[in-house]
């Protein structure tokens, strides 16, 4: 406890003690983090904004297989050429190397004059939709704590390529603000969008 807090005026409130927290929530600093990633990609406006059409329950299944990572100075976190995967800073800097080549051995000497990502940075976004590969070496610059999670993992997590779902996702919205649609449930809708066939025609077809 921090410290005393004294009544000014009449007043009720609700008490939460921290061992109820706990069997209510889980650990409170878990919980905790969990929200703030939560908050922290919904909001995202860089590439990761495809992560707000997933559905809850896919999205903190998503945040639940973050896997937690330390790396020392000079660490090669993530190589170029590397299969698609997702990189969350939670503390320190790393260094974007663009064009490395994926050979590069496990360290590299610093300073290393390119991009730096600071806390709060997200990295893979793109290539983590799309599976393609890593076009930048990631390098620790001092200890670095990370959150990542593969491609493979995504897949296997969601039984599906995660660019179908979000397809299917962005045409269920389409489709819910139809007038004609407007009435299908949630379930109805999920379907139609699923059966749904995406054709493209060139000009005159």
């Amino acid at each position: 406890r921090a410290g005393d807090v004294r009544v000014l005026h009449d007043m009720k409130c609700i008490a939460l003690g921290r061992h109820s927290f706990d069997r209510l929530l889980g650990p409170v600093g878990k919980s905790f983090k969990k929200a703030a990633i939560m908050t922290l990609l919904c909001s995202s406006v860089c590439d990761f904004r495809y992560f707000r059409l997933l559905s809850e329950e896919q999205q903190l299944d998503m945040i639940s297989k973050l896997e937690d990572a330390r790396f020392e100075s000079g660490e090669v976190i993530v190589a170029s050429g590397a299969r698609a995967q997702f990189l969350l800073v939670m503390e320190g800097e790393v260094e974007v190397v663009p064009d490395a080549s994926p050979d590069l051995p496990g360290f590299i000497s610093l300073p290393i004059n390119h991009r730096v990502m600071r806390a709060g940075t997200i990295y893979g976004a793109a290539q983590l939709l799309k599976d393609e590969p890593m076009p930048s070496t990631i390098v620790a610059r001092g200890r670095v704590s990370a959150l990542h999670i593969s491609y493979d993992a995504i897949e296997r997590l969601l039984g599906q390529p995660l660019v179908q779902i979000v397809q299917e996702r962005k045409l269920r919205n389409v489709l819910s603000e139809a007038y004609l649609l407007s009435r299908l449930s949630e379930e109805e809708l999920d379907a139609l969008a699923e059966m749904a066939v995406r054709r493209s025609y060139a000009p005159k077809d």
